[in-house]
């Protein structure tokens, strides 16, 4: 028996051992709120130029399946802003092909403008979008949204900040543009053990269906970190821009 249970504790900690030094260990940053270096982090945003947003029997098209819950989530709590989806200005940060934002200029009617990094991404968006004459498309970074102070009655970013090396810095960004009172609407992923689990290592790691470095679980983002983040990039739940949570 003793021999018995020896031989286990060896094959736990040989399983440990090599689990550590294996492609599926990763350890938390330190602080999420602080600038990763590029270099430290396996994401890749560039992936991104090489996705086929509208073609069927893609993952990029099967987010679009996704908007059946997100659009009408993001539209409920973006009227809470006071404006009508025609009458106000709104913008859809790292809209990639224009999945959501086509989806809430033609189904809601809002005036929307998406921007993102990848110009390839933006243009199967303009042209799938190209009879809807209130969607629009720029090329622009979180970082530094080509659009001046007080801009937008609301702003979506979804499935973005999971892939932001400065999520400090965006959050900042995304308040300078919000018009006093705008409301800010978001999803993500939160760091756990089961997105670890699921999301990370078998969706994209062991079944690929995921692209290669399409997320990053250390840039997951837990809940008591998102809200001290908005926070400090001054939204509060009162006056002026707004994050609802839910």
């Amino acid at each position: 028996m003793i021999a018995k249970s020896a031989g286990f504790v060896a094959l736990v900690a040989a399983s440990i051992m090599w689990f550590t030094r294996s492609r599926y260990y990763l350890r938390p940053y330190p602080d999420r709120l602080r600038v990763i270096q590029e270099g430290d982090s396996l994401i890749d945003n560039g992936i991104y130029d090489e996705a086929q947003w509208h073609e069927n029997g893609t993952i990029w098209r099967a987010l679009e399946m996704m908007n059946e819950v997100r659009a009408p989530y993001f539209h409920r709590h973006l009227s809470k802003g006071g404006k009508k989806p025609s009458k106000g200005r709104y913008l859809d940060v790292g809209c990639g092909g224009g999945l959501l934002t086509e989806e809430m200029a033609s189904t809601y009617g809002y005036n929307i403008t998406g921007i993102d990094i990848s110009e390839a991404s933006l243009q199967q968006a303009r042209q799938h979008g190209r009879d809807i004459p209130n969607l629009h498309y720029q090329v622009g970074s979180v970082y530094d949204i080509p659009f001046p102070d007080n801009s937008f009655d609301g702003v979506i970013i979804s499935d973005v900040l999971e892939h932001l090396l400065d999520l400090q810095g965006a959050l900042t960004e995304i308040y300078r543009v919000l018009k006093p009172g705008g409301v800010l609407v978001f999803d993500t992923i939160s760091r756990t053990v089961w997105s670890y689990t699921t999301v990370w290592m078998i969706t994209q790691e062991i079944l690929n269906i995921m692209p290669p470095n399409a997320h990053d679980w250390r840039l997951f983002i837990t809940p008591d970190e998102l809200k001290l983040a908005l926070s400090n990039a001054a939204f509060s739940t009162g006056g002026g821009p707004s994050v609802e949570w839910f």
